[in-house]
């Protein structure tokens, strides 16, 4: 089972909460809107580096107004969101739900012979939708509460959730739902390399490589938190208790120590395509 992995020492960049203490620059890119194809992801070759301030190595979304709802009191979808454009997601309805900010897309998609909520999917990438659809073939997702995406509030290097290159599959903490969580994280550690999984979290557990051609269930877990953290830690903590968490980036960061500060320095190609 996945909670009787060995773990390791705490990750010492912390990539995963995307906690560093300085960022040399903040870098965001427009996508999404017109008629652009908004799962893209411009890719890297193996061992390139990009310097900090290229918007390639974290890559932001800028949201369109119909995710405003000062713009867009109707909750309107507009047509090019009810579906998903990679087509490897099959939708069956598409919906803004409020998300104490901008609006969230909500799609539901087909899982079996029922459907499960995919929230804002719609910005992942495409590699990451192939995870999604991976895990509804294999038939683990049926008792997940929802699956989500893209959380635009999350702009830290290193926080995939703020790329479109991670994915959270919700289980809550039932005891129905941590056996779920346990199978699902088994599954994508076992099919890591078949489905480009450079990341899996459950519970306190990460398993993480930095590129494409790793089989994750042969790497050495690492905890994320110690046992005694500071109450804020603490609440980041608890709040990722409850899902399995995917990554797939294109790039990761490069971190450098100094007087014991980490700065990001640059961004290294995964060679992930």
């Amino acid at each position: 089972m996945f909670t009787n992995l060995k773990t390791s020492r705490r990750l010492q960049a912390v990539v995963a909460t995307g906690i560093v203490v300085a960022i040399v620059a903040a870098v965001i890119i427009m996508r999404g809107g017109g008629d652009s194809d908004l799962s893209f992801v411009p890719r890297g070759d193996a061992d390139e580096v990009l310097a900090v301030t290229d918007p390639k190595g974290s890559p932001h979304f800028v949201l369109t107004e119909d995710f405003d709802p000062s713009s867009n009191a109707d909750k309107k979808v507009p047509k090019k969101f009810e579906s998903d454009d990679s087509k490897i997601l099959d939708v069956t309805k598409a919906s803004f739900v409020d998300g104490g900010g901008p609006y969230a897309l909500q799609w539901e998609i087909k899982n079996g012979d029922d459907t499960v909520k995919c929230v804002n999917c719609i910005f992942l990438d495409k590699r990451v939708k192939e995870i999604i659809a991976a895990a509804i073939e294999a038939g683990i997702l049926d008792d997940v509460e929802e699956i989500v995406g893209l959380d635009p509030s999350r702009t830290l290097a290193g926080d995939y959730a703020g790329n479109g290159w991670q994915v959270e599959f919700v289980v809550g903490n039932s005891a129905q739902g941590v056996a779920a969580g346990e199978e699902i994280a088994a599954w994508l550690l076992e099919n890591s390399k078949a489905n480009k999984v450079l990341g899996v979290q459950w519970k306190n557990i990460r398993y993480f490589a930095d590129t494409c051609d790793t089989d994750l269930s042969g790497t050495t877990p690492s905890e994320l938190y110690p046992t005694s953290i500071p109450a804020d830690e603490l609440s980041q903590r608890n709040a990722a208790m409850d899902r399995v968490i995917a990554q797939s980036p294109s790039y990761v960061p490069q971190f450098e120590d100094r007087d014991g500060a980490q700065f990001v320095t640059g961004w290294k190609a995964t060679s992930c395509s």
